[in-house]
């Protein structure tokens, strides 16, 4: 607030792997492990949402003995809930399918299937369209409301980590474990350009505020 007080702390016994602030309510969604819960500012629980979060034997079905699991799979789990609209909580991760729950009364109004392996991020296109990015190295648009696949996008040889659209809806950013920054035109879904990034991978990805620049979190 305006004096910089502390308003409250909350602990819970889990790992705290995402935090997404309501777009116009004094309320935000925190994902643990297997659930995600809606609090108040002041601490107050509001909602749980159970589903989809770390469902491995669902989700990416990589080899456990395999670089993937010990390294990269650490990495996706800070990837599970957004609010793409002030009503809608989108819930992802290492299941195949996105949920969006009613904030509300908790309730799912939607499921996204289609990926063949674990949905790691997602990001609102316009009013009417949301985009996923998966583990199978896919970008798929979506129709928000009917849940119907408008676009298959063949992004990447590796999976997904993160989406990012321009802040003039223009282009759509993604980034994967291949190491690289794809940028893809929303109004013909035609790769714009690309960025190879030798050595590490872009995890986070983010448009400045003018779409100059796009800022970078690299693993490496």
């Amino acid at each position: 607030n305006d004096e910089n007080k502390l308003i409250s702390t909350l602990g819970y016994d889990e790992t705290i792997n995402d935090v997404s602030f309501h777009p116009t309510e004094k309320q935000l969604a925190i994902a643990l492990d297997k659930v995600v819960v809606l609090v108040g500012f002041e601490g107050n629980t509001i909602q749980r949402f159970e589903g989809i979060l770390n469902e491995t034997s669902t989700g990416l079905d990589y080899d456990i003995g395999s670089y993937w699991q010990h390294y990269i799979a650490k990495w996706v789990k800070y990837k599970s809930a957004r609010f793409l609209s002030g009503n809608g909580l989108f819930v992802g991760k290492t299941g195949r399918k996105v949920r969006k729950w009613n904030v509300k009364n908790a309730s799912i109004t939607m499921e996204y299937n289609g990926h063949e392996k674990g949905v790691l991020c997602f990001e609102r296109i316009d009013d009417k369209n949301i985009a996923t990015g998966s583990g199978d190295g896919k970008i798929i648009i979506w129709d928000e409301a009917s849940g119907k696949q408008k676009q298959i996008i063949h992004a990447h040889r590796e999976p997904i980590f993160d989406l990012a659209l321009s802040h003039d809806g223009r282009i759509l950013a993604s980034s994967s474990w291949d190491g690289v920054i794809a940028f893809w035109d929303t109004s013909t879904w035609t790769k714009y350009k690309s960025i190879y990034n030798e050595g590490a991978s872009a995890y986070e990805i983010a448009f400045t505020e003018n779409d100059a620049y796009l800022v970078t979190g690299l693993l490496d």
